[in-house]
């Protein structure tokens, strides 16, 4: 018996010994990992836009986690007036790891919300080279290319026209 509850305390002090190791989350607090809990299951539900806030607080924090970058830079891209940070945070992430899941997919996206389409076109390319993709992927890759490549068409490039190009020379009729 005492060589079974001896085994069984060395088994669990070995696990949680490698568990710490390999988990980076040991300097979180409680109420962090319990944010980081809620916020990933918003995510893993595809609430983009109602995770943002509890990953954005999480990223104060931890400004260099990776996971955290990714993320929220996917998060960032549903909401209008975040999509420039959300491809700043999926650039940071793809220069650090660029096997991250579907991030060419996810880098091309935040280009296309950007009007930078030739960007995008780019990484959906990569995204569609590199993987085992699904159907799904394929199409919404492919799809998101046809997207480039129309708002290419439609977004006019920058004039450099002046004012005076649009103003009327107005001369007042001569009385006679």
């Amino acid at each position: 018996m005492k060589t079974k509850l001896l085994l069984m305390f060395m088994i669990l002090l070995v696990s949680d010994i490698f568990s710490q190791k390999s988990n980076n989350n040991t300097k979180w607090r409680s109420t962090e990992m319990d944010t980081l809990t809620v916020a990933q299951t918003m995510f893993d539900d595809q609430n983009f836009v109602m995770a943002l806030p509890y990953l954005s607080e999480l990223q104060k924090n931890h400004p260099k986690e990776g996971f955290l970058k990714y993320m929220t830079g996917i998060c960032c891209l549903f909401k209008e007036d975040r999509q420039k940070d959300g491809l700043a945070f999926l650039l940071d992430v793809y220069e650090d790891n660029k096997r991250a899941e579907d991030i060419e997919f996810y880098l091309a996206l935040a280009y296309h919300y950007n009007d930078k389409f030739v960007e995008a076109v780019i990484m959906a390319d990569k995204y569609l080279h590199k993987k085992q993709l699904t159907k799904p992927q394929k199409r919404s890759a492919e799809k998101l290319i046809e997207y480039c490549k129309m708002g290419q068409k439609m977004v006019p490039p920058a004039d450099e026209g002046k004012l005076d190009d649009y103003i009327i020379a107005y001369e007042e009729p001569s009385n006679k």
